[in-house]
């Protein structure tokens, strides 16, 4: 049994993701720190998710990632360096945590139909 609550915002993202090419609802932050992590070898992207998914809470994010609170602190930096972006900015953050939820949504349907064959 599904509650209406548990699949409101499925329902009211999804469709809109699925109308439109990716690079329309797609944050630049995501594509700037993935290529930035293929080339440097670095884990920007990763940390981003973390401290989207985590809402910006440390203690979570630094057990989730396995590093130091300075690590933390240096990579977040960074990366609004890199992006141009303040993650304090609520408009920035809801953008990111929609780009990180349709994400996760796309990787378990994706998920789901390699299992299915």
């Amino acid at each position: 049994m599904h509650f209406y609550e548990d699949l409101a915002l499925t329902a009211i993202v999804i469709p809109r993701a699925e109308e439109m090419p990716k690079q329309n609802y797609m944050h630049p932050a995501v594509r700037i720190l993935k290529e930035y992590d293929q080339k440097h070898r670095t884990e920007f992207l990763d940390t981003l998710k973390s401290y989207i998914m985590n809402l910006g809470n440390s203690g979570k994010i630094l057990q989730e990632l396995h590093i130091h609170r300075n690590s933390l602190l240096y990579r977040t930096a960074k990366i609004e360096e890199l992006t141009g972006c303040a993650l304090s900015d609520f408009e920035t953050f809801l953008h990111l945590a929609l780009n990180f939820y349709v994400m996760e949504i796309r990787k378990g349907q994706e998920e789901r139909k390699q299992m299915e064959k």
